[in-house]
């Protein structure tokens, strides 16, 4: 699994409880000025003690120290609270096109992070 990301990636960062994994977050670079979140997780027993709050944080410092300029992410209504409120990111809109679909109907509009005022 290393591997694949290290093909995908601009970094990750981990959160560890002495030596137990109990979060992770994959940030993917678009070789410029915007870095995207992708697989933010915790461990169900660390959730809502701020161990994802400081995952995303760190990977912003991150990417603020290698050059990007935005931060992106996007996440399901219930994860709206976590990412707006505890993290600060501005819900802006987005679009998605299914590419498992042969119709273009399968296109849907969904929350995302990024530049404000973008869609």
């Amino acid at each position: 699994m290393a591997e694949r990301l290290r093909g995908h990636s601009l970094f990750w960062a981990t959160a560890r409880l002495e030596t137990e994994l109990v979060g992770f977050v994959n940030v993917l670079g678009d070789g410029g000025l915007h870095a995207i979140l992708m697989d933010t997780c915790v461990s169900p027993r660390r959730q809502g003690l701020g161990t994802g709050t400081r995952l995303v944080d760190t990977a912003a410092q991150e990417a603020r120290r290698r050059g990007c300029r935005w931060l992106h992410v996007d996440y399901d209504p219930p994860l709206a609270a976590f990412y707006e409120n505890g993290c600060g990111m501005s819900p802006t809109s987005a679009a998605l096109l299914d590419l498992g679909s042969a119709s273009k109907a399968a296109r849907v509009s969904h929350p995302s992070h990024g530049l404000p005022g973008t869609q």
